[in-house]
């Protein structure tokens, strides 16, 4: 039998993980304290620190719980599916949108918590199924994008481009019309994870909502030919090449 154990982005929910700690197995010391580790994904200074400091706050407020916080930065998603292979999950732990693909059976179900009748049903084919189990407590929510100038794009009469043949088409005409000046696109380099979002923006309308190319069931049941993300990669090459 699989160990359930909770699935949170933490920050503001202490409190509630407290309440539930008799539907699984926490590791209790000879001082009698009750220690559930945390995992995050935090990898800025500011926000561990801030994390670290919500701890220190719930642990005074909460005598008898001592949280054991781990932050493994980028091998984050490895060892956690090192954890999944062992049964041996985290009591607390945050993920960014794999709450039922990946998660979905190692987590317990919050459905009866009382923030769930406050949650936004955009999340919904995020966090529940079709059962209504709650997978996971959200702490934000974003819509993601490519960040433009519309200034700029009014400037030189380009409307937003909606396909990636109009998206370079624009690029082009910047470059051109400002006669090298503007720099039509920039990708901040210093983390991998700069360069890998931008991928994920473009994928979506080249593998997900483009017509007649829609491979999301493939993406999900591990059935995808990859041969079809080349493209992606190679019109991100040249649009380097090109300056």
């Amino acid at each position: 039998m699989k160990k359930l154990t909770y699935l949170f982005v933490l920050l503001l929910v202490f409190s509630v993980v407290a309440a539930g700690c008799g539907n699984k197995e926490a590791a209790t010391g000879g001082n009698g304290k009750t220690t559930l580790t945390l995992f995050s994904t935090m990898s800025n200074k500011g926000e561990r620190k801030a994390l670290q400091n919500a701890i220190t706050e719930f642990e005074k407020q909460n005598p008898d719980i001592k949280i054991d916080a781990n932050f493994p930065g980028n091998g984050y998603e490895d060892m956690l599916r090192v954890k999944m292979g062992a049964n041996d999950m985290p009591d607390l732990f945050d993920t960014h949108g794999w709450s039922q693909l990946r998660y979905g059976e190692y987590v317990a179900d919050l459905k009866d918590m009382d923030w769930v009748q406050h949650l936004d049903p955009a999340l919904n084919q995020i966090l529940k199924d079709k059962s209504g189990k709650v997978y996971a407590y959200p702490l934000n929510q974003a819509k993601d994008g490519i960040s433009y100038n519309a200034t700029l794009l009014k400037k030189y009469g380009i409307k937003p481009p909606n396909t990636m043949d109009e998206f370079i088409t624009a690029l082009e005409t910047v470059k051109k019309k400002s006669k090298g000046e503007v720099v039509p696109l920039w990708i901040p380099g210093g983390e991998n994870g700069n360069i890998a979002q931008v991928f994920d923006q473009l994928a979506t309308p080249q593998l997900i909502t483009a017509k007649n190319k829609n491979y999301a069931k493939q993406l999900e049941k591990g059935t995808f030919n990859w041969s079809n993300y080349t493209p992606l990669a190679e019109t991100m090459a040249e649009m380097k090449k090109k300056g």
